[in-house]
C-alpha cells in the first residue's frame, strides 16, 4: 500500500497546482476587460444572474474551459508543434472551427483522460507500485499522442484521395482545353 501512495500522492499534487493555476488564470484574465471599461464608463456593469443564466451551456462553460485547455496547450508545445499541427490541419482541408489551439486543448484533455483511465485500469487490475505507476503514464501519453495521430491518419487519406483523383481531373481539364480551343478553331474559319 504504501508504495502506491507516493505515485498517487505526487499525481494528485501535480493535478490539484495545475487546476489551481489554471482557475488562477482564468479568474483574473476575466476581471481585467471588465475593470478597464468600468473605468471607462464611470460606471460598474452588472450582469445578473438570470442574464447569465439564461445564455446556454456552451457559452458559459464549455467554450471558456476549452480556451483554458487552448491556453495551456499552447504555453506546454512547443512552436514548432504548433506550425505542424497548423500544416496538418492545411492538409486535411482547413477544416471549419479547427485550428492549432484547439488540437492544443484536445491533447491536454486527452491526456488527462488518460491518465484517469490509466488510473482506473490499474485500480481495477490490482497492479501497485511501479506497475501502477507505468500503466498510469503509458495510457496518459497515448492519450496525449491520439489527437495527433488522428490528424495524421485523416490528412493522409485527404491527400491520398486528391492523388488518386488527379489524374482523372487533368484528363476532364485536357479535353475541356481541346474542346475549347477546336470551338475557337471553328469560329475563325
Amino acid at each position: 500500500m504504501s508504495d502506491l501512495l507516493v505515485p498517487v500522492s505526487l499525481v494528485a499534487t501535480f493535478g490539484s497546482v495545475l487546476l489551481g493555476t489554471i482557475l488562477v488564470s482564468q479568474r483574473s484574465a476575466r476581471r481585467r476587460p471588465v475593470q478597464l471599461l468600468e473605468a471607462q464608463i464611470g460606471r460598474s456593469v452588472a450582469v445578473t444572474r438570470d442574464e447569465e443564466l439564461s445564455r446556454s451551456f456552451r457559452e458559459r462553460a464549455l467554450i471558456p474551459f476549452l480556451g483554458a485547455m487552448g491556453t495551456l496547450g499552447t504555453k506546454l508545445t512547443p512552436i514548432g508543434m504548433r506550425k505542424r499541427i497548423g500544416r496538418k490541419l492545411v492538409l486535411l482541408g482547413s477544416p471549419a472551427g479547427w485550428d492549432a489551439e484547439k488540437i492544443a486543448a484536445l491533447k491536454v484533455i486527452s491526456a488527462g483522460g488518460g491518465v484517469a483511465l490509466g488510473f482506473l485500469a490499474a485500480g481495477t487490475i490490482g497492479w501497485e507500485g511501479l506497475r501502477f505507476f507505468g500503466v498510469v503514464l503509458v495510457v496518459g501519453g497515448i492519450g496525449t499522442l491520439l489527437p495527433g495521430a488522428m490528424l495524421d491518419m485523416k490528412a493522409k487519406a485527404r491527400q491520398e484521395g486528391i492523388r488518386r483523383a488527379l489524374p482523372d481531373t487533368m484528363d476532364l481539364l485536357t479535353i475541356s482545353v481541346e474542346a475549347g480551343l477546336g470551338f475557337d478553331a471553328a469560329l475563325s474559319q
